[in-house]
């Protein structure tokens, strides 16, 4: 997950190699808050 002002890119493991747009959009807050609940952080 990549993230700029107005879009982010995705890599999934399902598709080794493609990187998904999404644009600025109702789905990108809720897609980025739920990317963030998921997100690994160092203790």
């Amino acid at each position: 997950m990549a993230r700029t002002d107005d879009i982010a890119f995705v890599l999934l493991d399902e598709e080794p190699g493609e990187v998904l747009p999404v644009g600025r959009g109702p789905e990108l807050p809720g897609l980025l808050a739920a990317l963030d609940s998921m997100a690994v952080r160092p203790s």
